[in-house]
């Protein structure tokens, strides 16, 4: 099981992103500076797919987006904590100060957003997603509340079922 709020799946690899610091996160923009598509990917450094030794245009890594234009990343570590729900958070209510003409969430998709916030500070969920379908199917989750669907026992109890 995986260590919660602590190891991630890669979402290039399938493979286990041990410690914050081997992941990044990674995201798109549109035009009008909405984001979306956001990825918990390996860093290249600590990518099992990275050839240091390949020239840049043939190097292969865990990014999705690195070579697309509208292409933003930050370090996983950096959205630990406190510090990373603020930073999080940012993506939907920026401050007064910085952005007083707001007009709404900078995210295109809240539901994608609360999916990303789940895998970084919600406990088990990350461990749980492999089986999410499978469970689903199997009517894992009849009678529960959405509240009930990502309490930590609900999700550890997931894992083990499925595992």
């Amino acid at each position: 099981m995986l260590k919660p709020c602590a190891e991630w799946i890669c979402d290039k690899c399938l493979g286990l992103i041990a410690r914050p610091e081997e992941g990044s996160i990674e995201w798109l923009y549109d035009e009008d500076g909405k984001v979306h598509s956001f990825k918990i990917v390996h860093r290249k450094l600590f990518s099992p797919i990275f050839d240091k030794n390949a020239h840049p245009d043939e190097q292969k890594h865990c990014y999705h987006y690195d070579r697309v234009k509208s292409h933003m990343d930050d370090h996983l570590d950096r959205f630990m904590g406190m510090a990373g729900v603020v930073k999080l958070f940012s993506f939907i209510g920026p401050s007064p100060v910085l952005k007083p003409d707001y007009k709404g969430p900078q995210v295109k998709d809240p539901r994608e957003w609360a999916e990303l916030y789940r895998r970084l500070f919600q406990p088990h969920y990350e461990a749980a997603r492999p089986f999410w379908e499978h469970a689903e199917t199997d009517g894992y989750f009849k009678g529960l509340s959405e509240s009930n669907i990502y309490l930590p026992e609900t999700l550890e109890n997931l894992v083990k079922t499925y595992s």
